[in-house]
């Protein structure tokens, strides 16, 4: 194997290698999706509000920022349904990520 940068690359590869992305093309999809919602849309935001210098414009982005976390909440209360996992055939590499991103 060669040298690799992706680290949501890695870590998608080792989740399929360990059977860890779900058992159906659905659950792939939302496995991607949450993985994916977290990295790019949540943690972009919390990045945007911590690098803003002005206070004014920083209250802003955090409303922003408090709007997109709770989009993302809602989705995956719905998604979680009262399971202790993000799809129904139990643990992905979408609950690490989660777990990861909440601890």
């Amino acid at each position: 194997m060669g040298t690799f940068a992706s680290s949501t690359a890695i870590a998608r590869h080792f989740a399929r290698e360990q059977n860890l992305v779900g058992k159906t093309a659905d659950e792939h999809l939302i496995c991607d999706m949450f993985v994916e919602t977290v990295r790019i849309d949540v943690l972009m935001e919390l990045k945007r509000r911590h690098m803003e210098q002005d206070e004014a414009k920083k209250a802003v982005i955090h409303e922003e920022v408090i709007k997109t976390i709770s989009a993302f909440f809602d989705k995956l209360e719905k998604q979680v349904r009262g399971s202790n996992t993000v799809t129904s055939s139990g643990l992905t590499w979408a609950d690490f990520c989660l777990f990861n991103f909440f601890n």
